[in-house]
Order: C-alpha cells, then structure tokens, then sequence
C-alpha cells in the first residue's frame, strides 16, 4: 500500500513562521509607548544662588507635575477596583482632610534663614506616613514635623503643640512669613500644627493613616479651623 505523506504540519509551522517574523517588523517600526513620569530632581547651573522663595516654588511645581501624571492611571484604577468589588465600601473619615502627596528631595543652602531652611527640610519629608509621638523620617507627628524640622535647621524647638504654642508670638494671617507655625482647632480645641511654606501653603502631617503633605490655608476646612500664626522668639 502506497504510504500518505500529510503536508498540513509543516504549512501550519511555515504560517506561524512567517506571522512570527511579521509581528517582529510590526514591533520594531511601531515600538510601544513608555510612561515616563516627571522627574524631581531640581537642578540648576548656579547651584544654590536662586532665593529660596524660587526653590520652594520648584519644588511644589514638581509636586502638582507628579499629581498629573498620576491622575490618569489612578482614575482608571480605582474603577477597575470598583466593579470588582462585591460588597459594600467601608470608609471612616480621617481626622482630617486629605491633601497632595509629593515627595521632592532637596539639600538645604546654609545661608538661607532659620525658616526657609526649616520649611525646606518640612517640603522634604512630603510622602512620610503619619506615626503618633514620630519625630523621624519614619514618621511624624504634626509637633514631631516642626520639631525635626526646625531641629535640622539649626534650632532646638518644644515638642509638643502646646509648648509651640506658648513659644510663638501671635501673627496675623497676612503677616505670615516662611517658617511661621500655624496653628488649628480640632474638634474645638487646639490640637494641630503646620509649618508655613510659603504661597498660602502649609507642610503638615495630618493624621493616623495619612502621609506627611503641602495644603493651602484657603481651602474652607482649614481656613475655618486656624486660630492664627505663630512666629517663634
């Protein structure tokens, strides 16, 4: 009996073959997009000869770059999350309002004043989780972020809100200066500090849960919760 030879294999690999080779071209000459996020480097040719007014704006430029970058991706996420989610969401109300979380990295000029540097070593540790009675990198509390702040910077300062308080002279809102420390009632009483940064804005660690972060002083929450400024002696 003659034997059969089938052909169907080898024109079934010669066609995966060729498709092979097809999708190679097609990749090289369309290659994918890649995600590139801005960076947070600040550089700058004359080194640290920009005030430091101009270095604080650099440096919360590049905190709204990153939030728009990540806009976007995480839009999509939480969606995704959302329509795999079977039960209920469950949410507590943080003792305060979330804000932006920023991470700039940036070495302090020595000349600049006691507060720019304070408020430079605040921005710094923008993304730091909240820990109760943190006074480190690790983690902060809002009088343990003045405290280190200040302490990097060249100035020993009380550690609790209370000692801040009674430290600091009073100063108006529209007198406020880089540095200055601001002070808020929670649930009816004073319990919270920020460290003024500059623009209306104020670095803070803002609670259980949270991360170290840069608010503006006209945002209703905390406009209607300041007490006043406090400049220390």
């Amino acid at each position: 009996m003659p034997t059969i030879v089938s052909h169907s294999s080898s024109r079934s690999d010669l066609r995966i073959s060729t498709i092979g080779k097809e999708m190679a071209v097609w990749e090289s000459e369309f290659p994918p997009p890649e995600l590139r996020l801005p960076s947070l480097a600040i550089t700058s040719p004359s080194g640290y000869s920009e005030s430091p007014a101009y270095r604080r704006r650099l440096i919360l430029r590049r905190i709204g770059q990153i939030g728009s970058s990540f806009a976007l991706a995480m839009t999509t996420a939480m969606a995704l999350a959302a329509a795999l989610m079977l039960g209920g969401c469950a949410w507590q109300p943080a003792e305060l309002p979330p804000g932006q979380v920023e991470v700039p990295t940036r070495a302090v000029a020595p000349q600049t004043s006691l507060g720019d540097r304070a408020a430079e070593i605040a921005l710094q540790q923008v993304g730091t989780p909240y820990r109760y009675g943190g006074q480190t990198p690790s983690g902060f509390d809002c009088s343990g972020l003045v405290h280190y702040a200040y302490g990097q910077a060249g100035r020993s300062v009380p550690r609790t809100t209370g000692a801040l308080w009674s430290r600091t002279r009073p100063v108006p809102r529209d007198q406020l200066r880089t540095g200055d420390l601001l002070f808020f009632s929670i649930d009816g009483k004073m319990q919270h500090v920020g460290l003024y940064v500059g623009d209306g804005r104020f670095a803070h660690a803002p609670s259980s849960g949270r991360t170290v972060t840069v608010e503006s002083l006209s945002a209703d929450f905390y406009r209607q919760a300041f007490l006043r400024g406090g400049r220390l002696h």
